[in-house]
């Protein structure tokens, strides 16, 4: 039976680099993105994690650690994370024309009829491409790739081989703990044992 095999995509930090693809001197500095009248953080930077920036928090809580650290402060700009979303999309398009966007930085591509021979491998020139062409930074971890048996839907043997990272097997997990992949893969939903993840 022909294997299905799915890409799972996720931007890191998205809003973040997306202000720093055209302020270069963010780089490696404690950013965060508010939300709407600036009230909580909805991104940080991987350095203002972990300063203690939590996501959700709200600004005030935080006045004093980022006048201490010099966290730069952005209000949210949904037309430009928009515009890059979308050309995220576009090159993704270009390794499948069967994209599923789940978010605004989080897409599923169908890979069923390429021929891959090391899933790694793959899944960096999938990371490689969206940077050189976007400058958006895929996260290591989440560039995985899917796969199930045609023919057996609902089946429990779903995997997920991350880029960078060592294989192992996680058996009989819930699939409410991996919502993520309910969407795209609906038909998954009913089956009573869930699914089992490489990672």
């Amino acid at each position: 039976m022909r294997r299905k095999l799915f890409a799972l995509v996720d931007c890191n930090n998205f809003y973040v680099s997306c202000e720093r693809v055209f302020n270069a001197a963010l780089k490696n500095t404690p950013t965060i993105v508010l939300s709407n009248n600036d009230r909580c953080v909805v991104a940080r930077s991987n350095e203002a994690k972990k300063l203690g920036v939590k996501m959700g928090q709200p600004v005030f809580e935080i006045a004093g650690l980022i006048k201490k650290h010099n966290i730069h402060v952005f209000s949210s700009n949904y037309s430009l994370y928009a515009d890059m979303s979308k050309r995220v999309m576009q090159v993704l398009a270009s390794f499948s024309p069967h994209v599923e966007i789940y978010s605004i930085d989080e897409a599923f591509l169908e890979l069923t009829n390429h021929s891959i021979d090391d899933a790694t491998e793959f899944g960096r020139e999938i990371k490689d491409r969206v940077f050189q062409y976007v400058g958006i930074p895929v996260k290591e971890n989440k560039v995985a790739l899917l796969s199930r048996h045609s023919g057996q839907c609902c089946s429990p043997s779903l995997m997920a081989r991350s880029v960078g990272k060592s294989v192992s097997c996680l058996t009989r997990t819930r699939l409410h703990v991996v919502f993520r992949i309910i969407k795209p893969l609906s038909c998954l939903e009913t089956h009573p044992q869930g699914v089992s993840m490489l990672d």
